[in-house]
């Protein structure tokens, strides 16, 4: 499984992305899914929607992760080797140094750097004025001239893991699942995460998705924490920076993940809070539905580098993937049963001065 898992992570870290510009990534996706006939239909705002349309007879696990990562294109053509550009996504140029930027043209891909930056209140994003030699076109995708894959022991370094990585793990289990003829996976991957959570939004806003069956898992790399280090497993996230997730669900998730546990004990876990960032969990939990979340711990988030206040490639742990990979599979494969908790029942004792005491009663 590692070796399919680094070849996806490779091939889907190889295509140009940013909100609005996800197409050569949702191309990979449409092109995978086609090679091993897994049903995959695009909606009319860009997101995939990908496995069977039978509808389970229980509630099923549907993960979700977006296609795009903090990046730019071109707005406008404001002179030879000068245009200007719409950035988004969470970085900001007071804050740290640009990286080079490289733009996707027809032609090839062009070199360019940001010389100036403002906001551009209109288009919802900053406007970068860039200078580079060579043609480009309006529309045309930038993103930051950083690695594109590159594996260091255990780590894999990129511009854009967040949140290709997220699509690169649900692929390795749809592929696993597909080579085993046990495909019951079933996934989302959206567009426009990085600029307001637009593509979770119109799925919502559209009920492309039942509540009746459906728990969707946000399947992100996150901000590592003190408390969510890089390399100590797969989190189940608990929630985000603005909402706390279904207890029910998390309880699920924590005793499969136990489960699996028992069974390898290369498998890792953590469960944690991740309030670094918000992520499509909370749109889902916003329309009603029951959610958690799947997070891979993730260093220089929005390539970030945060005590140099420099441009940098993003980084995650390889056994963070694979146990990742592990716990979606099996989650994957199991209606989900409702609350695991027993409600608890007491009884009444009382001391010398009329204290009252519920204590557990043990059956």
């Amino acid at each position: 499984m590692k070796n399919n898992l680094l070849r996806i992570t490779r091939e889907i870290l190889s295509n140009s992305t940013a909100p609005f510009r996800e197409k050569a990534v949702r191309e990979y996706v449409q092109s995978f899914c086609l090679k091993r006939n897994i049903l995959c239909k695009e909606d009319d705002f860009g997101n995939l929607i990908v496995g069977s349309e039978i509808e389970s007879k229980g509630k099923s696990f549907t993960f979700v992760a977006h296609m795009d990562h903090p990046g730019f294109f071109i707005e406008k053509i404001t002179g030879k080797n000068s245009a200007t550009a719409l950035f988004y996504g969470g970085w900001d140029p007071s804050e740290f140094k640009a990286a080079p930027v490289l733009i996707f043209s027809s032609g090839g891909p062009v070199k360019a750097r940001a010389i100036q930056w403002e906001i551009a209140s209109k288009e919802h994003a900053r406007r970068a004025y860039l200078k580079f030699n060579g043609t480009v076109s309006v529309g045309d995708t930038g993103m930051w001239d950083l690695d594109v894959f590159r594996k260091e022991n255990d780590l894999i370094f990129s511009r854009a893991c967040d949140d290709l990585i997220g699509c690169a793990l649900i692929l390795t289990v749809l592929d696993f699942q597909h080579k085993n003829n046990a495909l019951s996976l079933r996934a989302v991957f959206t567009v426009a995460e990085e600029c307001g959570l637009h593509g979770a939004k119109y799925i919502c806003s559209k009920k492309l998705l039942s509540k009746r069956t459906t728990l969707p898992i946000s399947v992100e790399t996150s901000r590592a924490l003190p408390n969510a280090a890089l390399g100590d497993g797969v989190i189940i996230r608990v929630g985000d920076s603005r909402t706390i997730f279904s207890p029910e669900v998390i309880d699920f998730m924590i005793e499969t993940a136990r489960e699996l546990k028992k069974n390898d004990k290369k498998f890792t876990y953590q469960r944690k809070l991740m309030d670094g960032g918000q992520c499509e969990g909370s749109i889902f939990s916003d329309f009603g539905f029951s959610t958690a979340g799947i997070s891979i711990p993730l260093c220089n988030y929005h390539n970030r580098n945060f005590s140099k206040g420099t441009t940098e490639s993003e980084y995650v742990s390889i056994n963070d993937l694979l146990s990742a990979v592990k716990l979606i599979d099996a989650l994957s494969k199991n209606n989900f049963r409702g609350s695991l908790r027993k409600i608890p029942k007491y009884k009444e004792e009382s001391g010398i001065l009329g204290q009252r005491f519920l204590l557990p009663l043990t059956l």
